[in-house]
């Protein structure tokens, strides 16, 4: 896989990956560590590259201007039709609802964009869902204490999908509500 990462790379760098700014350091160290955590929990090859290109299109936090889906083709030639699928879901997911909407199925993605509604597996769900905790776990160092109240929520979303996620999802969560309580605690010191 290290002379297709390379190709990963190269592609996000031309995308300004390298420039843009993540909470004070380049989005691709964003998307490397969530691509590496997605290797260190487990996830099949597939899930880890939709986590290393989980914002390509933007997302519902970094999108002003909507959804660029103009190179879409050549990202699902780059990363595969499974890998870009999970990714453009997770780019245009509704985050929220995704956590508290699919507690039992049918099971779907809302659209930050458009409002609709798309159907998907339970297995397509646990893979957006690992996506997104890594996503999450991993910025949680860089993001300001100011943050921790609305992180604290979110990991707490996390958390009640439990049944979707891996053990060493589950494990990292923990230990980011933990670390973000520590924050919490400090800050009414």
């Amino acid at each position: 896989m290290s002379k297709a990462l390379n190709g990963y790379y190269r592609f996000l760098l031309a995308r300004g990956a390298g420039e843009i700014d993540h909470y004070g350091r380049p989005l691709l160290a964003h998307l490397n560590g969530t691509f590496e955590l997605l290797r260190q929990w487990h996830n099949p090859d597939e899930v880890c590259v939709a986590g290393l290109f989980h914002s390509v299109y933007g997302t519902e936090n970094l999108t002003a201007n909507g959804l660029d889906l103009s190179y879409r083709a050549q990202v699902q030639a780059l990363i595969g039709r499974r890998s870009e699928e999970l990714a453009l879901l997770f780019c245009v997911a509704d985050r929220t609802a995704l956590l508290t909407h699919n507690a039992l199925p049918p099971y779907h993605v809302v659209r930050h964009d458009s409002g609709e509604t798309v159907p998907i597996s339970a297995q397509v769900l646990s893979a957006l869902l690992e996506i997104g905790s890594a996503n999450l776990v991993e910025k949680i160092a860089h993001l300001p204490p100011a943050a921790s109240a609305t992180l604290k929520r979110e990991v707490g979303l996390f958390q009640g999908m439990q049944e979707f996620l891996s053990a060493e999802a589950g494990r990292a969560l923990f230990f980011a509500h933990e670390t973000l309580e520590d924050v919490d605690q400090h800050k009414t010191e």
